[in-house]
C-alpha cells in the first residue's frame, strides 16, 4: 500500500471520529434538553411533584454535591466560571486556527459549536434539578402558618416603627470603626449556619444541612452589578459580597443559605433570612437583620407616605446613618451600564421562574414582615 493511501484511510479515519463525535454531542445535548424539559413541565403543571422533589430529593443533593463543593474554602463555582470563560474562548481559538491550516473547516466548526451547547445544555439540566424546580415549590406563608393579606399605610408605618426602635437598641451593642460604620468581629460562616439552624429548631421545614456560605475571591465582579450575593445551583454554593458596606453581609450570608436549603423566591429569602439574623445569638448578625427588614419596609413606606418615611429616617441612631451614608457611597460608586444590565437580566430570570413581579419581588418581603409582626409572633 502506498504512503498516500494510508494517508488517505488516516484522514478518513480521523473524518469519521469527528463525525461521530458531532453526532454523539447532539444527542447527549438532546437527552439533556429533553430531560431538562419533562422535569420543567412536572414542576410547573403537577400539581405537588415540585414540593414533593424539594423535600424528598433535593435535600440528597444539598448534602452530598453541596457538602463536597462546602469542604473547599473558596468558591469553587467561582473557579469554575473562570475556566469556562477560558474553555470557550481558548476552544473557539484552537478551532479557528483548525480551520485555517487544516481541510474538512465545517466538520471542525461544528464539533466546537456542539460540544459548547452540550456543556450548555448540561448546565441547564443542572440548574433545573438544584434550582429550577425549587421555584415551583409550596411558599415559606403556606407552610409556616404565615397569612399574608392586604395592609393598611397606618400598619405599614406600625410595623416600620418597631423596627426603627428595635434597629435603635441593637446599634449601641456593635462594633464601629473611627468613621461610625459598624465592623464585622465574629465568623460570618460558621455563625449563618448557626442562625439558621437555630430557626430549624422552631421552622422544621428550614432544617437540613446547609455548607458555608463563601466570599467571592473577586467580589469587583458583583459590585460592578450591584449585587450583594449570588446562590450558584451547579454546586450548590452560596456567595456574598465581602466588599459590602459590613452590615450588609451577615444578611446576605444567611439569604443565600436559605437559598441553599431551596426557598427560591427573594421575597421568601428575605424574610427567612431576617428571621435567621434576628433570632441569632450574635448582635451583629440581629442588628444586621433589623437593619435590612428597616430599609425593605421603609423603602415601601416611602412609595406611599415620604413624609412619614423621612421622620423615621431622623429618628435613627446615629451609627445608623452612618451605615447607611456608607452604603449609599459604596454602591455610588458602581452606578453605570454594567448595574442597569444586571438589573435587566435579573427581571428576567426572575419573571422566567414564577416570579411574575420580577425585581420588585424582592419589596414583596415587606408582606411576609408585616405578617410576622402584626401576627404577634415577634418576640
Amino acid at each position: 500500500m502506498r504512503v498516500g493511501q494510508r494517508n488517505d484511510k488516516k484522514q478518513n479515519r480521523k473524518e469519521r471520529s469527528k463525525g461521530y463525535a458531532v453526532k454523539r454531542n447532539l444527542i447527549l445535548c438532546g437527552i439533556a434538553l429533553l430531560l431538562s424539559g419533562i422535569l420543567t413541565g412536572l414542576a410547573n403543571g403537577v400539581s405537588g411533584f415540585a414540593q414533593w422533589y424539594s423535600t424528598n430529593v433535593y435535600p440528597i443533593l444539598v448534602t452530598t454535591v453541596g457538602r463536597f463543593f462546602g469542604w473547599f474554602p473558596f468558591s469553587v463555582s467561582e473557579i469554575l466560571l473562570y475556566i469556562l470563560i477560558l474553555f470557550v474562548f481558548g476552544s473557539l481559538i484552537f478551532t479557528m486556527i483548525k480551520m485555517i491550516f487544516k481541510e474538512e473547516k465545517l466538520l471542525h466548526f461544528l464539533g466546537w459549536l456542539t460540544s459548547t451547547l452540550l456543556v450548555v445544555s448540561i448546565l441547564l439540566f443542572l440548574f433545573v434539578v438544584n434550582c429550577g424546580i425549587n421555584y415551583h415549590r409550596d411558599s415559606f406563608a403556606q407552610v409556616s402558618g404565615l397569612e399574608v393579606r392586604e395592609y393598611s399605610v397606618e400598619e405599614l408605618l406600625q410595623v416600620s416603627q418597631w423596627l426603627t426602635q428595635r434597629v435603635n437598641e441593637v446599634s449601641p451593642l456593635v462594633s464601629r470603626d473611627e468613621e461610625g460604620v459598624m465592623t464585622l468581629t465574629v465568623d460570618v460562616a460558621s455563625t449563618s449556619r448557626e442562625a439558621m439552624r437555630g430557626l430549624a429548631d422552631e421552622i422544621p421545614v428550614l432544617s437540613g444541612y446547609v455548607p458555608p456560605p463563601k466570599p467571592m475571591m473577586n467580589s469587583w465582579l458583583l459590585s460592578s452589578m450591584q449585587v450583594s450575593g449570588i446562590f450558584i445551583p451547579f454546586t450548590i454554593e452560596g456567595n456574598y459580597n465581602w466588599q459590602m458596606v459590613p452590615y450588609n453581609i451577615p444578611f446576605t450570608a444567611t439569604h443565600e443559605l436559605v437559598h441553599v436549603l431551596g426557598f427560591m423566591p427573594e421575597d421568601e429569602a428575605n424574610f427567612i433570612a431576617f428571621l435567621a439574623c434576628i433570632r441569632s445569638e450574635e448582635v451583629e448578625f440581629q442588628y444586621s437583620g433589623y437593619l435590612l427588614g428597616w430599609i425593605y419596609a421603609r423603602n415601601a413606606l416611602r412609595r406611599v407616605d415620604a413624609d412619614a418615611a423621612e421622620e423615621l429616617y431622623q429618628l435613627l441612631d446615629e451609627g445608623v446613618r452612618a451605615d447607611l451614608a456608607a452604603n449609599r457611597e459604596f454602591w455610588a460608586r458602581f452606578d453605570g451600564p454594567v448595574a442597569e444590565l444586571q438589573t435587566r437580566v435579573n427581571d428576567a430570570y426572575l419573571r422566567a421562574n414564577a416570579q411574575p413581579e420580577g425585581v420588585r419581588s424582592y419589596g414583596l418581603m415587606v408582606d411576609l414582615l408585616m405578617a410576622y409582626v402584626l401576627g404577634g409572633f415577634e418576640q
